[in-house]
């Protein structure tokens, strides 16, 4: 049987379960192994669960395989296309993998099932480029509960981010400070086209994210908004901020020049309604 490649335990994840309050908790191996194109084996855990019980070994590694494109192994080479330099640029972004790689096929069983054709590639890139940047991981996390829909989420990780920018933190003097949340409602993805989180809310259909980035990060009225935001709003307790010097979300554009407006026309029924009545430039 294969075993990971870096640590050399067996390619398993032990799951735990709920049970009653009187039993002790129950546990469950699920598979959890990344076959890569050389044949190598590695724990991978996607998606994370909750340390101790992730086991990483080759997101671990992610830095070095996104610049080098090789098994951290046995050095073979991994994307499925002709060899090559993977990017000259230090800075992990949308161009560092793209030069000479387009897919790094993998075979991946997990508790899911099996993916014989899984594309290793876009975590690893994502993985390098948060180890650079560590102060932008809240901002991926805003993106992705953007796509979701998940408001409540939103408004919890924009108050903690609120408390650490009050507080501050002084446990680790070398760890790269947060973004403030003005910042972070207008975080640009480079590894998504810099794509704001209206851009993401708008491609993903999700009318509450939509409304509760324009909320908080546009001079759009708040009479023009739905009354059901406001109230929303006003029970969770987020008042408007002042915008100050900062952009309107609305102005941003991703690395094709198309704002938000442009995709709510693309997506056309309620989204394009919204852009023909001025929700994406009245107050600008």
């Amino acid at each position: 049987m294969a075993v990971c490649a870096k640590c050399e335990d067996p390619l398993v994840l032990v799951v735990d379960y709920d049970v009653e309050d009187d039993e002790p908790p129950e546990t469950e191996e699920v598979p959890d192994d990344l076959e890569l194109p050389c044949g190598c084996h590695f724990h991978c855990s996607l998606p994370p669960p909750p340390p101790p019980l992730s086991r990483q070994c080759l997101i671990d590694d992610a830095a070095q395989v996104a610049l080098s494109l090789k098994c951290p192994k046995c050095q073979s080479y991994l994307p499925a296309n002709q060899a090559g330099p993977s990017a000259t640029n230090p800075i992990f972004g949308p161009s560092t993998t793209a030069a000479g790689a387009s897919a790094i096929r993998t075979r991946y069983s997990s508790e899911g099932g099996v993916d014989d054709d899984y594309d290793i590639l876009p975590v690893l890139t994502e993985e390098a480029y948060l180890a650079s940047h560590p102060e932008a991981r809240p901002a991926r996390a805003l993106l992705t509960m953007c796509a979701q829909g998940d408001v409540m989420g939103i408004v919890g990780l924009l108050q903690d981010m609120d408390g650490e920018d009050e507080d501050g933190d002084g446990d680790d003097e070398a760890r790269s400070p947060p973004l403030p949340v003005n910042k972070l409602l207008r975080y640009q993805d480079p590894l998504g086209g810099m794509r704001s989180g209206l851009h993401v809310a708008v491609e993903n259909n999700q009318e509450e994210a939509f409304f509760m980035l324009l909320f908080l990060a546009s001079r759009l009225a708040t009479s023009d908004f739905p009354a059901a935001v406001v109230e929303s709003a006003q029970q969770v307790g987020l008042g408007r901020p002042e915008q100050g010097s900062d952009p309107d979300i609305r102005t941003l554009a991703d690395d094709k020049g198309d704002g938000p407006e442009a995709y709510a026309r693309k997506a056309g029924g309620k989204w394009a309604q919204w852009a023909e009545a001025g929700v994406f430039t009245q107050g600008l």
